[in-house]
């Protein structure tokens, strides 16, 4: 934390302290020692009556805190699940490979996602068929590998059906509820989960973001169930993001929303020198050394060059060209790193010039690399290559290290840094091109000794510590490399998936109460992990400092704009002008004197998603003149945050009808507010403005609800009490006379 944020922190800090002894907040246990006073007063029945309130309130809030913790500590030890960052929002992947696999594309965005911030939540493949609803592996700073109760399903092979569907659905709820998942944003990279991704946008408004790395008809035995719901997927995910060039043309036939992210390389992981681990031996064979499958320091010194390739040596790559490549030359050693799994290597494994060390952790990957004196690329030309961007270019270019490649469209686009070739003849002749580079690299055809071995360009043998490439070739390649990391492509797609979700527009007013509104801007901005989100804010000509206030903190977050009136205008008439400003499909009406916990907009959002039907919603409170005000558990308003995660995970999905809710805090869709209209701006200053509103929302058929899994503090009347008590009864009086007038009855009847 920087001098500036911890200036902020403490700043919010003591205003809270200070809020919290003016106005007094809640109970705490001054209510439990006057509840336990009352209960000893009264008759049998009565005391029975309060005693089921106690519980209700106080007790099954407190067990559910508890179960809950104690749970989390024996799945997760000491490592807590809380989020770091309070304003950044969750990560549902619905990956293309387990997260143990192969470090891929999919972990290495996954991994960035949480360094930055974000809980990730990567599910596994297999289901468990009982036990808990989820179980939970740490993976890395933030992610997670879960895995949920469900049933048997081969995902890359058979469709998720309905029942399929629900069961694993409710793990992910579980989950969702015990962890208390605010917005979140659903990564799917394999299409066969879209029915559950679908699932959970239906119920909850998670986008859907569907990261597009392959062709997947393109794979042998691929299922036709799987390229029709990849179709659905295109066509309904919020965001598509495609690898290669040839994957956003496919997804723009579709798709309403496509950007192309390339995939990358870790560049610091793979940027690393020939002397940083192993040495090829006479055989070609590499062995383990210090790191965990890394090849042996260097114990005798080579006399052949080495190409390299490492992946898998699926039936996607060529092992015929590399065979016939290796017969041709026998004076080169190859070593082919990687899962041979389901490969026919029959003909290169007879080679004595060819290795196949297996699959190697990818802690060991760079020492591989940095022993190859070329690396190679030689996939069949198919429809999966072609549209496939091979995460190793970017890594192998980071190396330093010349590559030769088949002349997919992908990689044919870095060429020069990268060389091409498409058989056997054009890999040895460009093999030969890269090894030629000069400033002590090898010799080609007049270098050999008489025995057949390669010496540098000096006659010396070849010793491959000293083997190095003109310092200008492995400088492009590594600026080029330096260029294409994944902390780039990470925010490139952090930005995309923002705009993903439904954009709300907070319209707050502010009148004077300057420590209220820092407090109530710097907490909004603070915890709502909301991330597509507008603040404006409309100031009536506040003359105690707030102008300058928040002309400061215009300039700290991009996404507040204020306006200022040149006088009082009121409640109706500054909420109905900051209305008129906005550009969100979700519209938040929100007082200057509420304090906000991390999920209060995902959770208000998510009831007017799953119910069409609702109008208007909001949030329970501390303080609020209807059926909305609960009793809470906190003295101190720092406190409340906790408090609240508590009381709305045990309330999670309960709402219930109310006939007004209060303007310090409501949330409707655009096109409710269009069809109702602005506030009444004859109810002047405040007051009646709500209710007469609520009756208009009523009247054109929506329902009215209040969410028990949404919780906003509100001090109330801050505003008001700088009025008086005499003012603010005139005005009351004067509104509900207008309020009579306008609807032939009184308000609440």
């Amino acid at each position: 934390m920087d001098d500036e944020q911890q200036r902020a922190g403490s700043g919010a800090d003591q205003i809270s302290r200070e809020l919290s002894a003016k106005f007094g907040v809640g109970q705490g246990p001054r209510f439990l020692r006057a509840l336990l006073t009352r209960i000893g007063r009264m008759p049998g029945i009565r005391r029975i009556q309060w005693l089921r309130t106690a519980k209700k309130r106080l007790i099954d809030p407190f067990l559910a805190t508890r179960n809950a913790s104690s749970s989390r500590r024996a799945v997760a030890g000491k490592e807590p699940f809380a989020p770091e960052v309070e304003n950044k929002h969750d990560i549902v992947c619905l990956p293309i490979i387990d997260w143990d696999f192969r470090f891929q594309r999919p972990q290495q965005l996954m991994t960035r996602f949480g360094a930055a911030g974000h809980r990730v939540f990567y599910i596994r493949h297999q289901f468990r068929p009982f036990g808990a609803p989820w179980k939970i592996t740490k993976k890395a700073p933030n992610v997670y590998e879960v895995s949920l109760r469900g049933p048997a399903v081969d995902l890359y092979n058979e469709p998720l059906d309905e029942r399929a569907c629900e069961r694993i659905f409710h793990s992910l709820d579980a989950l969702r509820r015990d962890l208390s998942l605010g917005a979140t944003a659903t990564f799917v990279q394999l299409p066969s989960w879209w029915p559950l991704a679908r699932r959970v946008h239906e119920t909850f408004g998670w986008p859907v973001v569907y990261d597009c790395m392959d062709d997947h008809s393109g794979f042998t035995g691929a299922i036709d169930s799987l390229v029709v719901q990849e179709r659905e997927l295109l066509a309904n995910a919020d965001l598509v993001v495609a690898s290669s060039a040839q994957l956003e043309k496919k997804a723009r036939a579709h798709a309403k929303n496509v950007i192309l992210v390339r995939n990358a390389a870790d560049y610091e992981h793979f940027a690393i020198d020939a002397d940083a681990g192993g040495v090829v031996r006479a055989s070609g064979a590499l062995s383990g050394g210090g790191t965990k499958g890394a090849p042996e320091a260097r114990t005798t010194p080579t006399r052949r060059p080495l190409i390299g390739y490492y992946g898998a040596i699926a039936d996607w790559f060529d092992s015929g060209l590399v065979a016939e490549l290796a017969q041709r030359r026998p004076d080169w050693d190859f070593v082919l790193v990687g899962s041979t799994y389901r490969a026919d290597v029959e003909r290169l494994a007879k080679l004595t010039n060819v290795s196949l060390p297996g699959e190697q952790p990818y802690e060991a990957i760079p020492h591989w690399l940095a022993r190859f004196d070329v690396a190679i690329i030689p996939f069949k030309r198919t429809r999966l290559t072609e549209a496939t961007n091979p995460v190793k270019v970017y890594e192998m270019l980071a190396g330093g290290k010349p590559v030769v490649s088949v002349p997919i469209p992908e990689v044919a686009a870095l060429a020069p840094l990268v060389q091409l070739a498409s058989d056997a003849n054009e890999f040895e002749r460009e093999i030969e091109s890269a090894l030629k580079e000069t400033d002590g690299r090898w010799q080609m055809a007049d270098g050999k000794d008489a025995d057949g071995r390669w010496q540098m360009a000096d006659g010396k043998d070849a010793d491959a510590s000293a083997i190095g490439h003109p310092p200008s070739a492995i400088s492009q390649r590594r600026a080029f490399a330096r260029e294409q990391t994944w902390d780039h492509r990470v925010a490139e797609i952090e930005r995309a998936t923002a705009s993903a979700f439904t954009r709300a527009s907070i319209v707050i007013v502010t009148y004077n109460n300057r420590d209220i509104n820092l407090l109530c801007l710097e907490t909004l901005f603070a915890r709502t992990e909301w991330p597509n989100f507008e603040v404006i804010v409309v100031d009536n000509a506040s003359t105690d400092g707030t102008v300058e206030l928040l002309r400061e903190l215009e300039e700290k977050y991009a996404n507040l704009r204020v306006i200022y009136n040149d006088r009082n205008s009121g409640f109706a008439p500054a909420n109905n002008l900051g209305l008129a400003h906005v550009s969100g499909d979700c519209l938040v009406l929100l007082n200057n004197d509420t304090v906000v916990p991390r999920g209060w907009l995902a959770a208000l959002i998510r009831h007017l998603v799953a119910r069409p039907s609702i109008g208007l919603v909001g949030p329970v409170s501390n303080a609020v003149g209807n059926e909305a005000k609960i009793d809470v558990g906190y003295s101190d308003v720092r406190d409340m945050p906790r408090w609240a995660a508590t009381y709305t995970r045990t309330h999670d999905g309960e709402t219930f009808p109310i006939r007004m809710l209060g303007m310090f805090c409501v949330v409707m869709r655009r096109k409710t507010f269009e069809r109702v209209g602005p506030l009444d701006e004859r109810f002047v200053v405040g007051m009646f403005e709500d209710d007469d509103y609520a009756r208009r929302v009523r009247d054109l058929g929506y329902e009215i609800v209040c969410a028990r899994d949404a919780f906003v503090h509100h001090w109330q009347k801050a505003s008001f009490r700088l009025l008086g008590d005499a003012e603010y009864a005139r005005l009351f009086d004067e509104n509900r006379q207008r309020y009579r007038e306008k609807w032939g009855e009184d308000a609440h009847e």
